[in-house]
């Protein structure tokens, strides 16, 4: 049936001011779930104008629908709210599940690389010659004991506190250490550097 061949009272009632409010509040619900965006672009102005109607409806005496349409706004208003919501978090859940994923998909990279490359190590490695047990094993050099005591095969001087002495041939001095061509002996609760070759130390 066509608008012109519709019945007067049909086409008044479509084009009323609560019917058209009706249908602007059932838009603001519904426009969220395809963008949060849409709550203020759309949402808002549908529920201004659904209300501003259902004001002019109590104006031209359609109580009835002017009544219902009020209601219809309280239901729609909450309604577009939630609707908002639940897109923002479902937009939201969606975009760390795909960041998640790709930190996962990234952690798999690296740790695919770092298996590769210890398999490459591991290659390299038994590819060298081991080590022979000689080189291994150090050989210890088996040092003689020093003596306790030595004896002056020629006279030294040496400088006491209180001035020089000469030490005599055969003289028994007490060894301390040896460095080299030198050895450190005790002598009269002192220690003093004499020449190795003086003693009968080999």
């Amino acid at each position: 049936m066509s608008d012109a061949n519709a019945p007067k009272s049909f086409r008044l009632q479509r084009s009323s001011p609560d019917g058209i409010g009706g249908l602007c509040a059932v838009a603001a619900a519904l426009l969220p779930l395809a963008s949060p965006m849409f709550f203020f672009f759309f949402s808002l102005p549908f529920l201004i104008v659904a209300f501003v109607l259902a004001i002019i409806s109590l104006v031209q005496q359609r109580i009835a629908g002017g009544i219902i349409l009020m209601i219809g706004l309280f239901i729609a208003f909450p309604v577009s709210i939630v609707t908002m919501i639940s897109a923002t978090k479902s937009r939201m859940d969606h975009a760390h599940a795909i960041r998640q994923e790709r930190e996962d998909q990234g952690k798999k990279r690296i740790e695919t690389l770092a298996a590769k490359h210890r398999a490459e190590n591991e290659a390299e490695e038994s590819k060298e010659p081991a080590p022979s047990a000689k080189q291994n094993l150090a050989t210890p050099i088996a040092l003689p004991p020093l003596p306790e005591t030595i004896v002056l095969t020629q006279s030294i001087s040496i400088q006491l506190p209180y001035g020089k002495t000469i030490l005599p041939a055969g003289t028994k001095i007490q060894l301390v250490a040896r460095n080299g061509e030198t050895i450190q002996v005790r002598y009269m609760d002192a220690d003093y550097e004499i020449p190795a070759s003086a003693t009968d130390l080999k």
